[in-house]
């Protein structure tokens, strides 16, 4: 992926230059792998066809594999470090969505010409274009970054983690469980 940053930098809604910490690329592909041992190229292409043409993927994931962005291969964060991630999707019309945050600023088609949109829950990115998404991170945890199509997330691979770290600010919400590692 090229990404190509303004030369007076990146602006808010009103139009103030604005500072990121980090900068995440999250693609997103929809694989189609027959689920049968092909002995020959063409009954490899025999046994794909019929999944590309429902559009039925066996895998969609992030970053090119199952679990490529979970775990111990998970992104890192700190608390307080503002992250910039350009999304990205190839083939599918995707919905973005950060559970336990969400888009600060966003901007639709990744054109940080165009003003950015505030406080988006979730994001559509549609096939064959990207967007950028900027959050600060408040609180420690694991933040699940995901298809919000949760059957894409959890069934077909198309989930990410970002494990944050730092001190819990009790001032900005009490903590009922602590926070940790989703379980799988």
């Amino acid at each position: 992926m090229l990404v190509v940053l303004p030369r007076d930098g990146i602006k808010d809604n009103h139009g103030k230059r604005i500072a990121y910490d980090l900068m995440y690329v999250v693609n997103k592909q929809d694989v189609y792998v027959p689920t049968t041992v092909a002995e020959n190229v063409a009954q490899h292409e025999a046994a794909i066809q019929p999944l590309m043409r429902t559009l039925t993927p066996t895998y969609i994931v992030m970053n090119g594999s199952v679990g490529a962005l979970t775990g111990a291969n998970a992104l890192r964060a700190t608390v307080g470090e503002k992250i910039l991630f350009i999304h990205a999707q190839a083939n599918m019309s995707t919905d973005g969505h950060l559970i336990g945050g969400h888009a600060d600023l966003f901007w639709p088609g990744g054109s940080f010409a165009n003003t950015p949109q505030v406080d988006l829950e979730s994001w559509t990115v549609s096939a064959g274009d990207a967007i950028a998404m900027l959050y600060q991170f408040r609180e420690p945890g694991t933040y699940a970054f995901v298809n919000h199509n949760l059957i894409k997330a959890v069934l077909f691979g198309a989930k990410s983690e970002v494990v944050v770290d730092g001190k819990w600010n009790s001032d900005l919400m009490s903590v009922v469980n602590p926070a940790g590692q989703i379980k799988r």
